[in-house]
């Protein structure tokens, strides 16, 4: 029996392909057509068009963009772009409750829009989002954010929110850095702080574990001082190992902090007894 060779079978498939497309087949009249009339499912994901109301868009988009936007068309048509990863609205927009709806109902789809806030002109497509020195609503601040599904940081320094509003923010934006000044010990501090001294401030365990959320970048924190035993301080630290949490232990007539690396007594000519040195086991950094 004759076999072809590979050589053989590429040279007939190319004679039939031309044969295909010459006699006009399914309308072809290059190489590509054929192939996509040889293989039907291909050419539907191809070239199906879906159509709603006064939209019209490739089934397999990943980007759409609408002028005008009638909700009720967009409520049918999103359900049938399952590839869709944005929505461009342009001109007269729907209301704000219709945009929340389509947010949640469609929550993998980013809309992109433009729209005001504190007066100032944005897109919700925005990452960074500046919004110092303006003076706005916290209710319809945080109505609005829900729709910038790309935010990862929004600048609130000299505004007129409290303290409460600025950290109810803060709760209903996971994942979004929120730069602001917040209380902590009677003080305040930027909440993009990487270290914050409490040293000989009067607070509370408790207070100071509410705080730690909403400072983010906290890498240090100094709680010499502050009146608290031993014990609960180590508690603290364990339970936020991403954040160190230092205080100054006394060991008989010494003092030392807890993230020393090096423990010596004689320059203080007080040599601490036994009892007194099992406090090092604070002191997690400790080689010698």
């Amino acid at each position: 029996m004759w076999n072809k060779t590979s050589k053989q079978r590429r040279v007939t498939a190319l004679l039939l392909t031309t044969l295909v497309c010459s006699t006009g087949f399914s309308g072809c009249d290059k190489r590509e057509d054929a192939a996509a009339a040889a293989d039907p499912i291909a050419a539907v994901q191809t070239e199906k068009l879906i159509t709603v109301g006064t939209i019209q868009c490739d089934a397999f988009a990943k980007e759409l963009t609408v002028v005008d936007a009638n909700p009720a068309d967009l409520e049918q048509i999103l359900p049938l772009l399952p590839q869709l990863e944005k929505l461009i609205l342009e001109g007269t927009l729907p209301e704000t409750e219709q945009l929340l709806k389509l947010h949640n109902s469609f929550p993998q789809i980013a809309l992109v829009m433009q729209t005001e806030l504190g007066g100032t002109p944005v897109s919700t497509g925005t990452e960074l989002l500046d919004l110092s020195g303006t003076a706005i609503d916290p209710d319809t601040l945080r109505t609005q954010l829900a729709l910038f599904s790309n935010l990862r940081e929004l600048n609130l320094m000299e505004t007129a929110l409290s303290d409460e509003e600025k950290m109810m923010l803060c709760d209903s934006l996971p994942g979004v850095l929120v730069r602001c000044e917040l209380p902590l010990a009677g003080q305040y501090f930027l909440s993009d702080s990487t270290e914050i001294d409490l040293t000989g401030c009067p607070v509370t365990v408790a207070e100071a574990e509410k705080m730690l959320p909403y400072f983010p970048l906290l890498k240090k924190l100094d709680m010499s001082d502050c009146g608290i035993p031993d014990e609960e301080m180590e508690a603290l630290n364990l339970r936020h190992p991403e954040v160190s949490i230092v205080w100054t232990l006394k060991i008989g007539e010494v003092r030392t902090r807890t993230d020393a690396v090096y423990f010596y007594p004689a320059e203080s000519n007080y040599y601490p007894t036994n009892a007194e040195m099992t406090k090092l086991r604070y002191c997690h950094d400790l080689v010698a």
